[in-house]
């Protein structure tokens, strides 16, 4: 009898932290994801009601046997896991409900009549519950059995109405996976109903009470097994958290078998280390989640031995962290082997320059493996990645390149990477390749827009001043006959300055014709064309010479006495040198100095350097100064059309942009004679 005694407890104690955790469970990732069986309130509520009937069972077992007479709030507990297990019911008629409702066609179907009477034949309960908690009585099995008749009607009435409802759904449904759920729903539905209906006929006993309790646990069986097979990754990843309440049961279970075999019999102290052991149970499996997230947040090392899988929730913050195309990719590579290495406990870092980078990339080049380890490497690759403790590499491909590798390294406490964590990780380089893609994309179509739009602007400005140029020449024609005949006049009545100003005035005119006509096409630099630099930097300066003097600012020129010439037409040459220096007059303080330098460097290349003093330029003005519409302070093109004719020339021209110090230099290899 002791053990028949002991049979019925352990049992029971068994059956109700199944039906706690199963029910708890489905509750709890119904409330966390409403996306999961249609996810509304009614079917949250009806897993959260199983769960409470379970939990206050389990709690009444223990109560029984560590407290000896039950305390004062036992009639509490009896009620509320007394109406828990009947409101289950009337929210299975609203569960059902609510999921013909979402599939049905026709506006208003089905009638919320439907769950009128569920709802009325629960509250017609609240009294004789009241009445019960008022007694003070801690015995549930009589008042029960005195509302025997009742209680079969309201959940027989229930499990009818309930059924037909999703009968209804499943001929009107499209959604397959819908259907397969109803079906095995309806199946557990109606063991369930052959179960109470035999047991109902006997007599209220222990037997009873087992059969009752354990054909409650068919529907959340059923369920577990369902969303195991039909949902996304987010849930079954949650499983493993199933998985440590199964654990626990084991235990338990273990703990119960081992009573016959140290003869305890019906000790009570037996009895009590069962319900520790079923307490403690309880507690891990409930609380492990949580303790183990506060102790891996202290430690990656423990981390590992604590969570060997990662939480879906953190791989879903990566992933949504990666989606953003205004991070840079160092940023968004930085992100991802941070969040590995505290995932995985060990080192996670993008391969440098080196033997064993190269061999990695040769071996994903010449194979579609997204990854290889010390196991699965290539002998030689596995020799190199143990050497420098490298336990697994993973490809970043881009498109059909490899465009970089990702290194793991060998973990002291995890060993590197797991089972189960090759897909986590393929995942997160997924996207970050997807990512790094659109902003190569991007960029490029930024850029390409932006050459299109240059190129408008240029083929514009060529149309204008080819206009310009043409608009120039005839004046320019009269303009050099009318000086010509005055120098001839003041050379004739020896007026040498007037003459000698009035020479530089054709000179000029005579670059300005050449330009033009170089715009227009009638004449082209040949190459024999050579230019005297001193002679074009000694004109340039004295041409200058008075708009310098007007605001105080010296032109300090060194020429080196045996420059040769260079290649190129003089009036190219003349324009470059010229608006180089009237670039830096133009931008030199008030009163400051002006150098003008011409000399052959090291390499006896010819280097023409002009120097200003001011404030430095504007990073991003210096960093685009070349181009065309760029300014610090005038129209933007000077130094463009300087850059160009230079390059033309054959000459290289950059920017030295110190603080107190602005230097443009041009240099340009000699002409060999």
């Amino acid at each position: 009898m002791a053990v028949s005694s002991n049979l019925v407890l352990f049992s029971e104690l068994l059956i109700d932290l199944c039906g706690t955790f199963a029910y708890g469970f489905i509750a709890r990732e119904l409330i966390r994801d409403r996306r999961l069986i249609g996810g509304h309130k009614a079917l949250r509520w009806l897993a959260a009601c199983a769960a409470l009937w379970y939990l206050g069972s389990l709690a009444d077992e223990i109560m029984a046997v560590l407290i000896s007479g039950r305390p004062w709030f036992g009639s509490t507990l009896d009620v509320g896991r007394g109406l828990s297990w009947l409101a289950a019911f009337s929210l299975l008629v609203h569960a059902a409900w609510r999921m013909k409702r979402e599939q049905a066609t026709r506006p208003g179907s089905p009638s919320p009549l439907w769950l009128v009477p569920g709802y009325l034949s629960l509250a017609a309960f609240l009294p004789p519950a009241f009445a019960y908690w008022r007694s003070g009585s801690t015995q549930l099995a009589p008042f029960a059995g005195d509302l025997a008749i009742w209680i079969s009607l309201h959940t027989s009435a229930m499990l009818g109405i309930a059924t037909v409802i999703l009968l209804r759904t499943y001929r009107i449904t499209e959604d397959q996976t819908l259907k397969r759920f109803i079906r095995w729903f309806l199946l557990s539905l109606a063991v369930i109903v052959a179960v109470v209906g035999v047991t109902v006929q006997l007599p209220l006993t222990d037997t009873w009470r087992l059969m009752a309790q354990g054909a409650g646990l068919i529907p959340a069986i059923v369920l577990l097994i369902f969303v195991q097979r039909h949902t996304m990754l987010r849930l079954s990843v949650r499983l493993t958290t199933l998985r440590h309440f199964v654990n626990s049961v084991l235990v338990v279970v273990l703990i119960m078998a081992a009573g016959p075999f140290i003869n305890a019999g019906d000790s009570d102290v037996y009895r009590r280390i069962v319900v520790w052991s079923v307490l403690l149970a309880l507690f891990g499996g409930t609380a492990y989640s949580a303790t183990a997230h506060a102790i891996s947040r202290r430690s990656a090392a423990l981390r590992r031995f604590i969570e060997p899988t990662v939480r879906v929730p953190e791989l879903e913050d990566l992933l949504r962290s990666l989606r953003s195309i205004d991070l840079g990719r160092d940023v968004l590579q930085k992100l991802v082997t941070d969040r590995l290495s505290q995932w995985l406990g060990t080192g996670a870092r993008f391969a440098e320059p080196g033997p064993l980078t190269d061999a990695l990339r040769t071996h994903f080049e010449r194979s579609d493996e997204p990854f290889c380890d010390l196991v699965t490497a290539p002998g030689p690759i596995a020799q190199q990645m143990a050497e420098t403790h490298t336990h697994a590499a993973f490809a970043l491909r881009i498109g059909d390149r490899v465009d970089d590798i990702l290194l793991i390294e060998s973990g002291v406490a995890g060993g590197g990477v797991r089972s189960g964590e090759y897909e986590m990780i393929e995942l997160a380089l997924g996207q970050l390749a997807t990512v790094i893609e659109l902003q190569d994309a991007s960029r490029a179509r930024l850029e390409a827009e932006r050459n299109s739009a240059e190129r408008e602007r240029l083929g514009t400005l060529g149309m204008v001043a080819a206009s310009l140029a043409h608009e120039l020449k005839n004046p320019l024609s009269s303009m050099k006959a009318l000086a010509q005949t005055v120098h001839e006049e003041l050379q004739a009545s020896e007026q040498e300055e007037q003459a000698t100003d009035l020479a530089a005035i054709i000179e000029q005119i005579d670059s300005l014709d050449q330009v033009t006509r170089e715009i227009l096409g009638f004449a082209r630099p040949a190459p024999g064309d050579a230019a005297d630099l001193p002679a074009s930097v000694g004109s340039a300066v004295y041409i200058l010479g008075a708009e310098a003097r007007r605001r105080g600012v010296v032109i300090e020129t060194d020429v080196a006495p045996d420059i040769g010439p260079v290649h190129g037409s003089p009036a190219s040459w003349q324009s470059v040198i010229f608006n180089l220096l009237l670039n830096a007059v133009r931008h030199a303080p008030d009163g400051s100095v002006v150098s003008a330098r011409l000399f052959q460097d090291t390499h006896s290349r010819v280097v023409f350097e002009t120097s200003n003093g001011g404030p430095a330029i504007d990073s991003e003005v210096a960093a685009h100064i070349f181009e065309p519409f760029v300014s610090d302070g005038g129209t933007g093109l000077g130094l463009h059309v300087v850059a160009r004719r230079a390059q033309e020339l054959g000459a290289t021209i950059k920017l030295s942009n110190e603080p107190d110090t602005i230097t443009f230099s041009l240099t340009v290899e000699p002409r060999e004679d």
